[in-house]
């Protein structure tokens, strides 16, 4: 059963919000509060992690507009939905203009809040197509699979593109994994470590790109000692150019300069429990939980910060509009 979606309310109102709390939780939404936009960035610069923000545009000190835009430069994956009591088409225009993905007017329906969050849920599971990328797969499940866990159970398409042969990185040996974690994987042919090129991964990498259309891609860092995982990385940087977010996960192998700047909460049995659907030795991926600042974490430096993370809605489902009437 999919987890209750984590939704941070932003309002000053504490009858509202205390409200709206209510509504959400009621609903099988996790849902947590804050008064001013500053408190709702300090969260986000703390590690905690939400998938969707309900803010008030009138706020004190920091408007609802100007966190948007903060949140949308730092964090793009978060959709931000705002609230406001001007009955106006500037005020909608200069929302959605911020950044936001949709706004609602005052007085709230009950209705019509949980209407338009459901609206929100289906349209992140209908775009959402994410790529992880990795030189071998023990250490692209043990990088990110926390994170490509938690992109299934909100339904979206998850693909697995291991590049490199090597150990049990063969064809043969990814249907469990796979499977596992109910992700697809490209019909690619892992390429000879000692054939690697950064011309053929490329190749490669594009033609992947051309079949999935990533709107999300998980890739290695550059701060690796591994020669292999620094040309998956440099690779999927040149082919990656319209892909709206990139995040690069740690390895085991990754060095010092490694510093993320972005950490995801994740279901620590689960990840481990997807790491042990690997063939061979799974022991070695393991040592990535045990070894972690914190095992219920993932931690990713997010490279890709000046877009939006989702593409505009295509057949009609236009979440931009989400206004009532």
């Amino acid at each position: 059963m999919p987890r209750a979606m984590r939704v941070l309310i932003v309002e000053d109102d504490p009858s509202a919000a205390n409200l709206f709390k209510h509504w959400l939780k009621a609903a099988n939404y996790a849902a947590e509060v804050e008064h001013s936009a500053e408190g709702a960035l300090n969260r986000l610069r703390n590690g905690w992690h939400f998938e969707l923000i309900l803010a008030d545009i009138e706020l004190p000190g920091r408007s609802g507009l100007e966190m948007v835009r903060q949140v949308r430069l730092l964090y793009p994956h978060i959709p931000v939905v705002l609230i406001t009591g001007h009955h106006s088409p500037e005020i909608a225009a200069t929302a959605i203009s911020s950044g936001a993905i949709g706004f609602l007017l005052k007085p709230i329906d009950r209705h019509v809040l949980l209407e338009r969050l459901e609206m929100v849920v289906q349209w992140q599971q209908q775009t959402q197509r994410v790529l992880a990328v990795g030189a071998q797969l023990p250490e692209l499940l043990a990088g990110c699979g926390g994170s490509l866990l938690a992109h299934r159970a909100w339904g979206h398409s998850v693909y697995l593109l291991p590049l490199v042969e090597g150990g049990t990185n063969k064809a043969e040996n990814y249907e469990n994994a796979a499977e596992a974690l109910g992700a697809e994987l490209c019909p690619v042919t892992p390429l000879p470590a000692r054939h690697l090129t950064h011309a053929r991964l490329r190749l490669v990498l594009a033609e992947v790109m051309r079949s999935v259309q990533p709107t999300w891609i998980y890739a290695p860092s550059a701060a690796d000692y591994s020669l292999e995982r620094r040309a998956v990385h440099d690779a999927t940087m040149v082919v990656a150019g319209d892909v709206p977010t990139i995040y690069c996960y740690r390895c085991l192998s990754s060095t010092a300069a490694f510093v993320p700047n972005h950490f995801v909460e994740v279901e620590e049995s689960e990840k481990a429990a997807l790491l042990r659907a690997l063939p061979g030795n799974p022991l070695r991926p393991l040592e990535l939980l045990t070894r972690s600042p914190s095992p219920s974490a993932e931690a990713f430096h997010v490279l890709r910060t000046e877009r939006s993370l989702n593409p505009a809605p295509q057949g009609g489902s236009d979440v931009h509009r989400l206004a009532t009437e």
